[in-house]
């Protein structure tokens, strides 16, 4: 326990005055009301020492002395204290004094409600800040009214993004021995904002939550959350669904922290295991036992994480479940789950066009978060991690002009995940190989979706990694005979998968692509696992794709493309596909450009196939600019 402690002093305002009027405006006795004024408090700090909240108290005549090991610790106690209720209706709130200072506690401090060895010590330093304050008449300027004080020791101690709490004209004073020293008063509003987060956040079960913790802060809401509270505002439930990582959750979490505000009382049933999936299903089935008046729901993920996780029961049971919420009076619910789950589901349900109303999505495609709205996520959660590039001019700047391409932190949760990994990042190299690891995380996870998805869509969307944009009359054709070679059972027409895709992964216009660089670049990570061994998809699908494309002369340049880029990550009948497409005068040449535009990625196994290419006039060209641009790195055979 020993180490730097933040101490509390209490101190009732106008302990005697204040008894007096209510006593003869009541006409009872003033000893009553002062005994009460410190029962009150009494009982919170007692409480809050039960729950461990402090580490120990000391309490004297009119005022107390509190112990907390961190700051979040001390909004959140400051702000249950300050929320008690006297049962006086015209004077419910007992103004007090408060003042806040750091101390390196050692055992010769020990408190245990009842002593406090070295008492004078303590007392006399923690009070310094506001005897003076009184002197100065500071703390009575608004008349009865709770004042928080803290001292320039304190101040900081703080958090940057927490002392913008306090106003913002300091004022000095003089201590005991004469000396100048600065103190802070609290803007109540904000302190008692941070405070009720903390509070919140105790309800729904994520108590000092490092994500959650500044909800009210560093929340950037997505161009649709007003529409999304609307909704919920109107129908008294919402679907929210979309891309992962999108922040789905933490608009629910959003939602819940506004109307806890507005008096509501949350209730989170969490779903990130499949454990408690499990019960959250049961939980939305069972619906009517959580719909307590006054209440917010948030069911997170009832019908999967990854992939659907199926539940006949809860498939026919959902109509009679958003009439149960639309009947209740007073009682809001919010349902998340990603898109490709929740299209599954509908997929299944007998309620699909009842259930569409309610659906309101985040995705990547529209954007939800554009550049303006990941640059401020990027801002607040860099202040939050006090990250060191971000008071160097250049380096922010660097960041700020990166994320400007879209396939740069595209997501919400890669954004606060580079501002982690950075706080202590100062280089311009760094800056950009951590970027670049982030962003490559959200295609990775898009990776694991399609794992998850029907065969006849994996086939459709490894067309499109290969040609990277598509015609339907092109691909119609052979798409068909591919679904049929591999004997895939009860398979969707191209035209059905296509409208599958169209709201999130694929644009649709003169040509099909995919909707965001993170889906095309997945297939990095599809074709090899552990580092060594080919993946289903690589082996039963993907393959079979590329094969089929190799008889057609119209992609072939495509396919030279795709097995040049990730010839080491395909069977070696694949790969040897590529040694009977360089003699295609044609094919050769876009290869030769291919290797010139991606020189580095390359091996030199792969590069020397300029060699041979260079015997066609057609690609001489090509082949005499690669091996000029990068002569120092090519062989001597090439040279």
């Amino acid at each position: 326990m020993e180490g730097k402690k933040i101490f509390i002093n209490l101190d009732i305002l106008g302990y005697e005055k204040l008894a007096d009027e209510i006593a003869k405006e009541k006409g009872i006795d003033d000893r009553d009301v002062r005994k009460k004024f410190k029962e009150v408090i009494n009982r919170i700090v007692e409480n809050l020492s039960e729950k461990n909240e402090i580490l120990g108290y000391f309490f004297g005549k009119d005022d107390w002395i509190l112990i907390v090991d961190d700051f979040n610790r001390m909004f959140k106690v400051i702000y249950i204290i300050c929320e008690h209720d006297t049962g006086y209706p015209d004077y419910k709130r007992i103004p007090l004094e408060i003042s806040i200072n750091v101390f390196e506690y050692n055992e010769g401090m020990r408190l245990d409600g009842e002593e406090l060895l070295e008492e004078k010590q303590i007392i006399s330093a923690v009070k310094i800040c506001k005897k003076n304050c009184i002197y100065f008449g500071l703390a009575n300027k608004k008349g009865h009214q709770t004042r928080i004080l803290l001292t320039e020791t304190a101040y900081k101690n703080l958090h940057p993004l927490d002392k913008k709490k306090f106003e913002d004209l300091p004022f000095e004073y003089l201590d005991e021995n004469g000396n100048n020293k600065i103190c802070y008063i609290a803007d109540l509003t904000k302190f008692g904002r941070r405070g009720c987060v903390l509070d919140f956040l105790e309800r729904i079960g994520k108590t000092y939550s490092k994500l959650y913790h500044r909800i009210d802060e560093l929340y950037i809401p997505p161009i649709e959350f007003k529409d999304i509270k609307e909704d919920l505002n109107k129908n008294r439930i919402v679907f929210l669904t979309g891309t992962q990582e999108y922040g789905k959750t933490y608009t629910a979490v959003r939602l819940m922290w506004e109307y806890f505000r507005e008096g509501y009382q949350p209730r989170w049933i969490k779903g990130s295991e499949e454990s408690e999936r499990i019960e959250v299903r049961k939980k939305l089935e069972d619906i009517e036992l959580e719909l307590q008046p006054h209440t917010i729901v948030y069911f997170e993920d009832p019908f999967g994480q990854i992939k659907y996780e199926k539940r006949e029961s809860l498939e026919k049971a959902i109509k009679i479940i958003i009439e149960r919420v639309i009947q209740t009076q007073d009682v809001y619910v919010i349902i998340t789950s990603r898109e490709e789950v929740f299209k599954e589901f509908l997929k299944e349900s007998l309620s699909k066009n009842e259930l569409s109303q309610f659906e309101r999505k985040l995705n990547i495609k529209k954007p939800s978060y554009d550049y303006e709205k990941r640059k401020s996520i990027l801002l607040l959660w860099a202040a939050e991690e006090q990250c060191d590039w971000l008071s160097n001019k250049e380096l922010l700047q660097l960041v700020l002009e990166l994320i400007q391409e879209i396939r740069y932190l595209p997501t919400p949760l890669r954004i606060r995940n580079f501002a982690i990994s950075t706080r202590c990042i100062n280089t311009e190299e760094d800056l950009k190989r951590i970027i670049l690891e982030k962003s490559k995380e959200t295609s990775i996870q898009f990776s694991k979706e399609i794992k998850n998805m029907a065969k006849d869509k994996v086939v459709f969307l490894s067309f499109l990694f290969i040609c990277d944009k598509l015609q339907l009359r092109f691909i119609k054709d052979p798409f068909n005979q591919i679904i049929t070679s591999l004997g895939i059972p009860n398979p969707w027409t191209i035209e059905r998968i296509i409208d599958w895709f169209k709201d999130d992964k694929i644009d649709l216009g003169e040509y099909i692509a995919f909707s965001h660089p993170s889906y095309q670049e997945a297939l990095n990570y599809l074709l090899v696992e552990d580092n060594q061994y080919f993946t289903e998809f690589n082996k039963e699908v993907f393959s079979e794709v590329l094969i089929y494309l190799f008889k057609n002369k119209l992609a072939l340049g495509a396919v030279a493309r795709i097995i040049l880029i990730y010839f080491y990550q395909l069977p070696k009948n694949i790969q040897e596909i590529l040694f009977v497409l360089i003699k295609n005068e044609k094919v050769a040449r876009k290869i030769a450009i291919q290797i010139n535009a991606f020189f580095s990625y390359f091996s030199s196994e792969l590069i020397d196939l300029l060699f041979p290419i260079a015997e066609f006039d057609e690609a001489k060209n090509a082949v005499a600019f690669a091996i000029l641009l990068h002569y120092d790195k090519v062989s001597v055979k090439l040279r």
